[in-house]
């Protein structure tokens, strides 16, 4: 590709689509403006996306103790510890974290632990990652882990029996509707096992 726009003087592409004089003008105007709404009773509906991104159900849904946010002038980190009551060894082979409110947590790093000696950090400061298996992360947009898990190829995270979940939860100061300190954080955990 050159590095020059094409000169429609000299040659013309199959299905160009070249602005006019007028239409650029248009378009600089509405920029100028700040970009004012036009006809609003011709928008169409808002998309409705549903809470969850993978199909089926989960083996094992756990949720997060609620705990308000504690971050007063800037961003805090906690440790939720979540018993995940499996009497036996499992191997997640997907798993989806749906948080109440996605504003609440900017991330959270997720980590299994077969101690029982963790225990929850409210305290802001918790920037210690515990627990010796990691099992994954999530951050706003972020697709869900899925590991492969065909008869070729299965892989996944082994999760001994009556390990804990034990989550660093980010947390900022400030969301859209202002300060966060007093909102109440929950999350979900969706395991998928093979």
């Amino acid at each position: 590709m050159p590095p020059w726009a094409p000169d429609t003087n000299y040659l013309h592409f199959i299905n160009e689509r070249i602005l006019s004089e007028n239409e650029k003008e248009s378009l600089l105007n509405w920029v100028l403006e700040l970009g004012p709404l036009g006809d609003t009773t011709e928008l169409p509906p808002l998309p409705v996306f549903p809470p969850t991104r993978l199909n089926g159900i989960p083996d094992l849904i756990l949720n997060t103790p609620s705990f308000s946010v504690n971050a007063v002038s800037q961003d805090v980190y906690n440790t939720v510890v979540v018993p995940t009551g499996i009497s036996s060894e499992r191997y997640i082979r997907a798993m989806e974290i749906i948080p109440e409110n996605p504003e609440l947590t900017h991330h959270i790093v997720i980590n299994a632990d077969e101690s029982g000696v963790v225990s929850n950090n409210l305290s802001g400061n918790s920037g210690t990652l515990h627990g010796d298996i990691m099992v994954g992360g999530y951050a706003p947009g972020v697709n869900p882990v899925v590991f492969p898990n065909s008869q070729e190829l299965k892989m996944g995270i082994k999760l001994p029996a009556n390990a804990d979940l034990i989550l660093q939860v980010h947390t900022p100061y400030y969301t859209s509707l202002g300060p966060s300190y007093g909102m109440d954080v929950n999350i979900q955990i969706r395991l998928y096992f093979s």
